[in-house]
């Protein structure tokens, strides 16, 4: 197998709990929510391991937190990471990539990842993942695992994509 550089544009939500950040609406004229610069507070320092190279993304500077110190971090991330190509079957290339959320700093008990959709529904919903190259995207299988090292356990949640060319030169039929 060989490698193959992939653009990926993710849109990618992080949402925790931070106890010092709530508030009483009530004392506060009922005010439920509120944006903060997420430079003025602490953010979980979450990675996606097999970056590549750095592309050019929107900065989207602030989260929204609400009165029961749940803060919503919502980031378009574009990700250029390597993937193996499996050329071996031609006409049936198959290419596999995958990308890998994890903290780097924190352990499990201080950090921990969660899907906002069931494994099941990410399988299954291919809409989500919108395709405009010349791969068409096959399955989408995710995994939590806990990565055991000296210093503790570390989350991590990881994403498989499997694709295949969307399109045959005109060429080639069976």
């Amino acid at each position: 197998a060989e490698n193959q550089i992939l653009k990926t544009s993710v849109w990618y939500r992080e949402v925790w709990n931070d106890e010092f950040l709530s508030w009483n609406s009530s004392m506060f004229d009922e005010i439920r929510e509120i944006s903060l610069p997420l430079s003025a507070i602490w953010a979980p320092d979450i990675i996606i391991n097999e970056f590549v190279d750095v592309e050019r993304s929107p900065d989207l500077p602030y989260v929204y937190v609400n009165s029961s110190g749940t803060i919503e971090n919502y980031k378009p991330i574009q990700v250029v990471s390597a993937c193996s190509l499996e050329t071996y079957a031609f006409p049936f290339d198959v290419q596999n990539c995958s990308l890998t959320f994890k903290s780097i700093l924190h352990t499990v008990e201080d950090v921990d990842l969660a899907f906002l959709r069931s494994p099941e529904d990410i399988k299954h919903d291919k809409k989500a993942f919108l395709n405009d190259s010349e791969w068409e995207l096959l399955s989408v299988s995710s995994t939590y695992s806990i990565l055991q090292s000296s210093a503790g356990g570390f989350a991590q949640i990881q994403f498989n994509g499997t694709s295949s060319p969307s399109a045959w030169p005109s060429w080639f039929s069976a």
